[in-house]
């Protein structure tokens, strides 16, 4: 009598980590989402179970991971070892400003009111969460001539991990 048996399992035609994916925040995540691993067998059908996921948050608030398990058996009931795809979205992209460098600029009258041009602030739209706009300036420079002066403001814009500085002017 000659008997055959399964006692193999099956195993993913992909290698590990061949989908894992790094990706913006703004990213569309369509095609990550939907790849999947196969398998093969060497005596039934290997049948893919999953996924399952699991979303971890990141070190960033909006920034995370999702990863994807799924697991494989053939008609023995073999098992082959899990296979685990790993998603990160992380932001990547700075906040940039919705103003040229210099669009705040003014010229005032000695005498003129300075509150309204030192409250000016640029905007910063980010891809993923409102940015934080920030703003300090120099105090007054000495100008040209006297009663002149310069005031030179600095805007930093944080968004959710990474930051965008406008220079003065």
């Amino acid at each position: 009598t000659i008997t055959v048996t399964d006692t193999t399992a099956p195993t993913w035609d992909q290698a590990p980590g061949a989908l894992d994916v790094t990706l913006d925040c703004s990213a569309d995540q369509t095609a990550a989402l939907a790849a999947a691993p196969t398998a093969s067998d060497d005596c039934s059908t290997a049948t893919v179970s999953g996924p399952t996921s699991v979303t971890t948050p990141g070190t960033c608030a909006g920034n995370y991971t999702i990863t994807r398990t799924w697991t494989v058996a053939d008609d023995c009931v073999n098992a082959g070892v899990p296979y685990v795809q790993t998603i990160t979205v992380t932001d990547t992209t700075a906040p940039t400003w919705d103003q040229a460098p210099g669009a705040h600029d003014v010229t005032l009258d000695c005498g003129a009111d300075q509150a309204p041009a030192l409250a000016a602030a640029p905007a910063a739209p980010a891809d993923c969460s409102p940015a934080t706009v920030r703003g300090a300036h120099s105090g007054a420079q000495p100008g040209a001539w006297a009663g002149a002066h310069l005031i030179t403001p600095t805007w930093t814009a944080a968004g959710r991990c990474v930051t965008a500085r406008v220079p003065p002017g």
